[in-house]
Order: structure tokens, then C-alpha cells, then sequence
């Protein structure tokens, strides 16, 4: 996205996708969301209800609150607004934005801002309350089966992930013909998701894809930068970081929430409750001794809130 934007803004590259492009990335991402959630992560979800509710609401409201703010001060649309302060990551919003008319270079760039600053700075702060350790045997199963969205042996079949990709294909096909919003992302995510809940057996994806489909997300949001953006983030950096900091003291807040409702150590609740990525929380939890199933569930459950809500939101309030 850097290197494309950056060939984009100077004028060196300039090119426009196809629409089945666009959909066929933004299916591939909702599918790989929805692999993570099968009969064992909705038990653990239950489990922990009420402090996920209050965490997910919570998030959105105040960044519903900031995308607000944001709006009215620098006269951003409210759809680019919300979409670009969410809690959801840049794959996902940056997908819903391809589908609206948000400006979707700029909602990708807020969303860069965020969680560069989370993970550069949530890891730091839970380090300092708590000295590093080792996470137990039990520990590094759990990411192990949360991280994979399931305990089940994958098909032994060299292409069997195609019935993955079927799937996502299908859900996301059916979604747009509904005119769902975001509904390459959101139908094959539930697509996925019901088929896994249903127990079926369906082969993990290779990560190479979903490697792809990273990379054809950020070359497709690179090519929407152009020297309109650039002066926009100039003229409102200031604006840009304390909407960054906004978000991050407010997910400081609610961890010690949720800290005392689930009475867990605090750097678990910090890591649980920061606005970055499923991937990079999980990472940071196994690297620094935290529980990493209750970081894994808590990022998850917001991911996917954030996916299902947000279109419903911006379509009431945008």
C-alpha cells in the first residue's frame, strides 16, 4: 500500500480494478475471518458474555463518538469518518469502504494510524505492568487451536481448501445479489462460519493466500492515494493523532473494566481490550506470558461485531 500510494500520489502509477477484483479479495478476507469460529469458540464466547458485550458495545460507541468528532471538525463524510475510526481491521474496513462511498484511501491510512500506534505501544505498557514470562503449556495449545479457528485435523487432500473457497465464494455471491452492504466480506464470513459451526470438516487455507489477498488489498487502496489525501493527513495530523489517542486511552479505560469483571491480570485485559489485530494481540499475549485464549476471544468477537454492525450503523447515521 506505501509503495503503491506513494507511486500513486507522485502520478507514476495510476490504474482502476475491475469490480470482480475488488470482490474476489474482499471475499477471500471475510472467509479467512470466518474459518475462526467453529462450536468450541462460540461455547467460550458464552462463557464470557456479559464483559464482551460491554467490551464490543463500548468500543463502537466511542468510535462512533470519534468518527463524529472527526467529521465535524474537518468536514470529512460520516461514512469515512466511522468506517476509518472503527475497531475493526484494515482489511475489513478498508473492504467495507470499496463498498461504499467512503474514501477509502483515507479510511485505510486512519486505520494504518491506529494499529501501528497500538502495537508499538499496548505491548510496551502491558510489559511494564507485568514482568515477562513464559505462557504455560496450556497457554500455547489454546493459540494454537484459537489462531487456527479449530482443533480438527485439516483434510489431507492437497486442494481440499477449495471447499473453503466455495463457500466464502458462495456467501459472498448471495450477499451482493441481497445488495448487503460490505457483502463480499460479511457473506462469506458467515458463509464460512455457519458451515464450520455445522461441524463440517473443511480444510484450513494455505496462509500464501491469504498473503495474496493482503497484497492485493493494500496495491488496490495504494492506487486510491493521491496528493488529495497526503494534504489532507498534513493539513489535520494534529486531528489524525488524537483521534489515535482517543481510541487507545479509551481502550486503556475499558481494560480495567474488564479487568474487574472477569478478574484476570491486567495485562491480559490491556491486550484484550487494545484496537489492534486478532493476529498481532495474540502474538503479543504468547510472547509476553498473558492468557491468550481470553485475548484471542475478545479481539475476535469485536472483529466480527465490528463487520456485522458497523455497515448498519453508517447506513442509519452516515
Amino acid at each position: 500500500m506505501l509503495v503503491v500510494g506513494a507511486a500513486s500520489a507522485t502520478g507514476i502509477v495510476q490504474v482502476e480494478f475491475p469490480f470482480w477484483v475488488k470482490l474476489g479479495l474482499q471475499i477471500v478476507v471475510g472467509a479467512f475471518l470466518g474459518y475462526s469460529v467453529d462450536r468450541g469458540a462460540l461455547r467460550n464466547i458464552g462463557s464470557m458474555l456479559k464483559p464482551i458485550a460491554l467490551a464490543t458495545t463500548w468500543m463502537i460507541a466511542a468510535a462512533l463518538l470519534i468518527g463524529y468528532l472527526l467529521a465535524v471538525f474537518t468536514g470529512v463524510d460520516l461514512t469515512t469518518a466511522f468506517l476509518g475510526t472503527s475497531p475493526g481491521g484494515i482489511a475489513e474496513m478498508t473492504a467495507m469502504a470499496m463498498s461504499s462511498n467512503a474514501n477509502v484511501a483515507l479510511v485505510a491510512t486512519l486505520q494504518a494510524f491506529r494499529i501501528i500506534t497500538t502495537v508499538l505501544t499496548i505491548p510496551f505498557l502491558a510489559r511494564g505492568v507485568v514482568k515477562a514470562c513464559n505462557p504455560p503449556l496450556a497457554a500455547r495449545t489454546i493459540l494454537t487451536a484459537v489462531n487456527s479457528g479449530s482443533t480438527e485435523r485439516p483434510s489431507p487432500l492437497r486442494f481440499a481448501w477449495l471447499v473453503w473457497l466455495v463457500v466464502g465464494l458462495i456467501g459472498g455471491t448471495v450477499f451482493l445479489y441481497l445488495r448487503v452492504p460490505a457483502a463480499g466480506v460479511i457473506g462469506s464470513m458467515v458463509a464460512v462460519a455457519v458451515v464450520r459451526v455445522m461441524g463440517v470438516n473443511i480444510a484450513r487455507p494455505s496462509q500464501w493466500l491469504r498473503t495474496a489477498a493482503q497484497v492485493g488489498l493494500g496495491i488496490i487502496i495504494g492506487v486510491m492515494i493521491d496528493n488529495q489525501t497526503l494534504q489532507y493527513l498534513l493539513e489535520h495530523l494534529v486531528l489524525v493523532l488524537l483521534v489515535t489517542a482517543g481510541t487507545v486511552f479509551s481502550a486503556l479505560g475499558l481494560s480495567g473494566v474488564v479487568q474487574r469483571m472477569l478478574r484476570v491480570d491486567r495485562q491480559t485485559a490491556l491486550l484484550a481490550c487494545a484496537p489492534g489485530g486478532l493476529v498481532q494481540m495474540g502474538i503479543v499475549a504468547d510472547e509476553l506470558g498473558a492468557n491468550v485464549f481470553v485475548v484471542n476471544v475478545f479481539q475476535l468477537t469485536r472483529m466480527i461485531c465490528a463487520v456485522l454492525v458497523l455497515p448498519l450503523l453508517v447506513h442509519l447515521f452516515a
